[in-house]
């Protein structure tokens, strides 16, 4: 006896294409939100690493100049403290974020979808 996958395959092979038209739309669409959620963690992790080396710069700076004047004969001395600490939070922020993006495995819906139709096709194999 022939699967009935077999007979509708040879009497209706546009339904064929349709399906496998959809599974590759499916995947597509997948792909278009796994690379969105790569793309934003990888411009997060992007964010820290310039803004690190920033920070570095910054307070490597601001120990140059605390060290090379007097604390009372600065005007604003709070701002070799504010500026460095404000641009290591911002850092910490960034890879923080970076770290917490979710990420999801590839092809979850077209695994499922699969699995729902070779547990299909055994059913109609079944009959």
């Amino acid at each position: 006896m022939i699967h009935p996958f077999f007979t509708k395959l040879v009497t209706r092979p546009g339904l064929f294409a349709e399906h496998v038209g959809a599974y590759a739309d499916l995947a597509a669409a997948e792909v278009r939100q796994f690379g969105s959620v790569w793309q934003k963690r990888a411009l997060l992790a992007a964010a820290c690493a310039c803004t690190t080396v920033l920070a570095i710069g910054v307070s490597a700076v601001a120990g140059i100049v605390a060290a090379a004047i007097a604390w009372d004969a600065m005007p604003a001395p709070w701002a070799l403290v504010l500026v460095p600490c404000g641009l290591w939070l911002v850092a910490l922020g960034c890879g923080i974020a970076a770290w917490l993006t979710r990420t999801e495995p590839m092809f979850v819906l077209v695994r499922q979808q699969m699995a729902v139709d070779l547990a299909m096709l055994n059913a109609a194999g079944q009959e």
